[in-house]
């Protein structure tokens, strides 16, 4: 009897398991919800100067890639190793169609292809950027209608500048200094 007495005392009761399984289905409930949402924030918060930093959140082998196009408004998809990511795109990165240069003084406009999608339809792509897989990204220079980005494949986040003739200069510059290292 004594022997069944402290066996007693030291078992749970159902009482108390249903508390622990109820306290921890709460704190799954608002990990998950709060993480849930708190991705929902960053696609809403994705501007050009945390585009690199955002793209380098995904897991990717070769190479991770946006592609925006204007279509009533514009979008843009997400392709991780040539694969596009269903159900994830991003509205509001752009407000008008950018115009995209190669990374010199040259003013030399970027065309890019077309996208088509699972609809067969074919759309004209107004950005595309991409990540490889040594982390560097494309080096570009993108004006839109606020601001001018430079785009260095060594930068997490682009140089921003008010206008492409500040953008001249800040390459001039670079220019000298590097004929003035040696």
């Amino acid at each position: 009897m004594i022997f069944l007495s402290k066996l007693i005392k030291k078992s749970f009761t159902l009482f108390e398991l249903l508390v622990v399984v109820i306290l921890v289905f709460i704190v799954y409930y608002f990990v998950f919800s709060s993480n849930l949402l708190s991705q929902k924030d960053t696609i809403d918060k994705i501007s050009l100067n945390t585009l690199k930093s955002y793209l380098l959140t995904f897991d990717f082998e070769d190479k991770i890639m946006i592609k925006c196009i204007e279509e009533n408004e514009y979008i843009c998809y997400i392709y991780k190793d040539g694969q596009m990511i269903n159900d994830l795109f991003i509205k509001g990165l752009f407000n008008d169609t950018p115009r995209v240069y190669e990374y010199s003084n040259e003013k030399k406009r970027i065309e890019f292809s077309y996208l088509k999608l699972d609809t067969f339809e074919e759309f004209n792509i107004i950005f595309e950027y991409s990540i490889s897989s040594d982390m560097q990204g494309n080096d570009l220079i993108i004006e839109t209608e606020d601001k001018v980005y430079i785009f260095n494949s060594i930068y997490n986040k682009p140089f921003v500048f008010e206008n492409l003739y500040d953008v001249k200069e800040y390459l001039e510059n670079k220019i000298s200094e590097v004929k003035d290292a040696f």
